[in-house]
């Protein structure tokens, strides 16, 4: 089943109380399940929407504008899908408290916060690693335009904010030396 291996893509872990994102690529496959726990644990899709830029929205027929974890498509909306929330959640993972050694299944994990982390607030964003996560945002988004500018333009050169196409640089010096206006 597509669920057996599921791996959250923002915490890493098994999904827990999963949704799963409804993205321009899932007519091909890509299944990106996701958590949407409380403030008491992971917490994902909350954090994943606020990272975003996002705050509101939920499910099915919402105005997104998020990029899939995965494909990097559009998401545009997420489902419940039940035998893969049921399947999921007996799974055992560890408690999102870093300095805890808990593992079990998500109603375990459930109990365990509320009486062990009553007052603890794992999701809350550390503003170190969303600092980071911003700036590797960036570096991928900065990769992505320089791959693109060099599958259209393959012998091009990139220098700062400048393209320099050398092929047609050739080709425009071998005509006339008269380039300008006024050099005649």
């Amino acid at each position: 089943k597509e669920w057996e291996d599921a791996t959250c893509p923002i915490c890493m872990e098994i999904p827990h109380n999963a949704v799963l994102l409804l993205c321009s690529s899932h007519d091909n496959g890509c299944r990106p399940y996701m958590c949407d726990t409380s403030y008491r644990h992971s917490n994902c899709l909350d954090q994943y929407k606020k990272l975003s830029g996002r705050g509101g929205g939920h499910g099915m027929g919402e105005s997104l504008d998020l990029m899939c974890p995965l494909c990097r498509g559009k998401v545009v909306g997420w489902k419940v899908v039940e035998p893969a929330r049921r399947h999921l959640n007996c799974k055992s993972r560890n408690c999102a408290q870093e300095s805890c050694g808990f593992t079990g299944s998500y109603d375990e994990l459930r109990k365990h916060a509320r009486c062990v982390h009553p007052f603890a607030r794992p999701s809350d964003v550390d503003p170190a690693r969303q600092r980071d996560w911003r700036h590797l945002e960036r570096e991928r988004d900065i990769g992505d335009v320089l791959s693109t500018i060099q599958s259209a333009m393959p012998g091009a050169r990139i220098l700062g904010d400048y393209v320099i196409d050398e092929d047609n640089d050739d080709q425009e010096d071998e005509g006339d030396d008269n380039d300008f206006p006024g050099d005649d």
